[in-house]
């Protein structure tokens, strides 16, 4: 027998052969669609064979010692970035083609991958988040910021699968009816129109009608996306709910768009340092919060998240390689020296020794970063 591989299977792709267990029994029938890379991953975890090499000219012989090897997980970083490219296919069957029969089980594979993906490996996720962030293609982008954000928070508040997923497909599809328009005021600096306003104060409920027409039925899901700009205090939109009658989902997911919005770089203007968002949400927004959700954000995502840029007290900078367990102390690797040359090599330093301890979280554009996040997190950030 022929054993299948991780790299055989396809999210969205027919699989065009049968394949069976170690046993002959049948376990997948020519012609499945997988959904996730949760799925593949269960099959080819438990064994998964063709009885005929004939039948597959793509699958490849496994010797037998590495038969019950377990198979190598997809990382944080592949599973972010396929569905990255992936979101904006989905918007325009959402946008285009009302009624398409399956998007919600296409979305719903596109949602599970990216709670896997944070689930598997949450700083490697953060710091797909945070590590040098630019203005490119904001709209979709700022949408999975939200998702990441939104399950770290979820996850902490030990809240189901069921909510979790609930409220990463919110943020992945809360702004579908104003990405034009988010696209339009990316590089000004003045406030929107009258006219634009408008269409931002519509922006949720229209967002929920798109999904209802294209066969989105979960009705938190929709919830969610259509309360997520109201505020504690009474001064969202569209309904002005206050606290008590806006869902906790819908909170979860406003704290998560509201945070990488201000983190999020623009032309006119760089995004603000994780520990300034967290100041300036906890301080200037703090009535219209909800206060137990804004405390979780501040202990799970911390000032010194993956993927930011440090300066450490001998000079150095460096970058946040994985949270600390105290949140004071994160891992580092030190990329530039106190003399502001750029190191041979990404060094790791332990941080909670004196003359390497953390000072203050700093900036650095792209092109004075000398190393990429291969480089830096090594194996866990390859592409498989």
């Amino acid at each position: 027998m022929i054993k299948v591989g991780m790299a055989d299977l396809k999210i969205g792709v027919p699989v065009p052969w049968d394949a069976y267990d170690a046993t002959g029994k049948l376990l997948i029938k020519k012609g499945l669609v997988l959904q996730s890379i949760h799925q593949i991953e269960v099959l080819v975890r438990q064994g998964l064979y063709l009885r005929d090499e004939s039948q597959r000219p793509a699958v490849r012989r496994v010797p037998p010692a590495a038969e019950s090897a377990p198979a190598h997980p997809v990382n944080a970083m592949t599973l972010l970035t396929r569905e990255l490219r992936t979101h904006p296919q989905l918007i325009r069957i959402i946008r285009e083609k009302s009624g398409h029969s399956d998007i919600q089980a296409q979305y719903m594979a596109s949602v599970q991958n990216i709670v896997t993906a944070v689930h598997r490996q949450r700083d490697l996720s953060l710091a797909y988040l945070f590590f040098n962030k630019t203005t490119a293609n904001y709209p979709l982008r700022h949408s999975l910021d939200a998702a990441i954000v939104a399950i770290i928070i979820a996850t902490a508040l030990d809240k189901s699968p069921f909510d979790i997923f609930n409220v990463a497909a919110a943020c992945l599809t809360m702004n579908i009816s104003m990405l034009r328009l988010q696209e339009q005021l990316l590089d000004r600096a003045d406030p929107p129109g009258e006219d634009e306003w408008r269409k931002i104060k519509r922006h949720p409920a229209a967002s929920r009608t798109l999904l209802e027409q294209a066969g989105i039925s979960n009705s938190d899901w929709l919830d969610y996306v259509l309360h997520h700009h109201e505020k504690n205090d009474g001064s969202g939109y569209p309904d002005g709910l206050r606290q008590a009658d806006i869902p906790e989902g819908a909170r979860i997911v406003g704290l998560a768009d509201r945070y990488t919005a201000t983190i999020s770089p623009r032309t006119y203007r760089p995004g603000l340092l994780p520990n300034v968002a967290l100041r300036e949400l906890l301080l200037k927004q703090s009535d219209s919060l909800d206060l137990v959700h804004a405390g979780v954000l501040t202990k799970v995502v911390g000032i010194y998240p993956p993927g930011m840029f440090v300066k450490l007290r001998n000079g150095e900078t460096a970058v946040v390689i994985a949270s600390g367990e105290d949140g004071a102390c994160p891992r580092v690797k030190s990329i530039i020296g106190a003399n502001n040359i750029a190191l041979p090599f990404p060094v790791t330093r332990d941080t909670r020794e004196g003359s390497l301890r953390i000072t203050t979280a700093v900036r650095l554009e792209p092109d004075q970063v000398p190393f990429g996040m291969a480089k830096i997190w090594g194996e866990a950030s390859q592409a498989d």
